[in-house]
């Protein structure tokens, strides 16, 4: 693995464990009251979705059972279709 793969590997781990760590800390009705949490949430599932469209074609073909084209396409939701994001129902 190339060093830059490394650190887009370590963003992608870094912002899992940062969603993780506020689900466990937090209730969904806690997050829905809070527009600042779900911006932050928001943009950690960004950081996922960028880190994991810049990995090699050749790491993504060793971990075919990620479905690294919906977490890219996802970012992309979040990132130009963010007037459409609604937690409430879950369309995302």
């Amino acid at each position: 693995m190339k060093p830059r793969e490394d650190a887009y590997i370590l963003h992608i781990r870094d912002a899992i464990l940062a969603v993780e760590t506020y689900g466990a800390q937090h209730s969904y009705e806690q997050f829905l009251q809070s527009p600042w949490d779900q911006a932050a949430l928001t943009r950690y599932l960004e950081i996922i979705g960028e880190a994991a469209s810049q990995l090699s074609a050749e790491y993504k073909n060793v971990h075919p059972e990620i479905p690294w084209r919906r977490v890219s396409d996802f970012r992309n939701v979040l990132i130009h279709e963010y007037f459409a994001i609604d937690p409430k129902l879950g369309n995302y």
